[in-house]
């Protein structure tokens, strides 16, 4: 267990502390966003990609560019700008990735100890079901969310027919 961690890690956050930050995350967002929205996966493919610390290489060339003379051929102060909005979000950058990081960890915890208690109740139906039609039929709605993955892919071929030729299971049974 880590050092941070309590010893019941879902301990739970009242719902009222995340409204609370959920406006808060919006007020930051329009902040910080100042009317942007977020580039798609397109947009960021098309963006230049900048190395690891380039903003400290940038204001190294800039101070070249001023002392060879080629600051008037290239848009030096744009460069510096960017470099300073580079400078100024870093820290912001990596705070919210912080708490992306710890709500991320936190939905999974808490998800990971719901299907644990999910699949024990699961394997308890299951045993009663060989007794039991109704409940056999009542499980039927959830029975495919605990299928293995060979299970789940001989289903698909199953209803697929050669449609199904081409999956993982149909290669093993070659």
């Amino acid at each position: 267990m880590k050092k941070n961690q309590s010893k019941d890690s879902l301990d739970s956050v009242s719902q009222k502390d995340i409204d609370s930050c959920v406006t808060e995350l919006g007020r930051l967002t329009d902040t910080v966003g100042r009317g942007r929205k977020a580039l798609s996966s397109q947009e960021r493919k098309r963006l230049p990609k900048p190395r690891r610390d380039g903003h400290v290489v940038a204001r190294e060339l800039a101070q070249l560019a001023v002392k060879y003379g080629i600051a008037a051929a290239v848009d030096v102060e744009a460069m510096l700008k960017a470099v300073a909005v580079v400078e100024q979000l870093k820290p912001l950058d990596a705070s919210a990735a912080n708490f992306a990081s710890l709500v991320r960890d936190r939905v999974l915890e808490a998800d990971a100890a719901a299907w644990k208690i999910a699949t024990t109740i699961y394997t308890f139906l299951q045993r009663l079901s060989r007794d039991d039609a109704e409940l056999t039929r009542d499980l039927e709605r959830v029975a495919a969310s605990f299928a293995t993955r060979l299970e789940a892919e001989e289903r698909a071929r199953e209803v697929g027919g050669a449609a199904g030729a081409g999956t993982l299971f149909a290669a093993r049974t070659r």
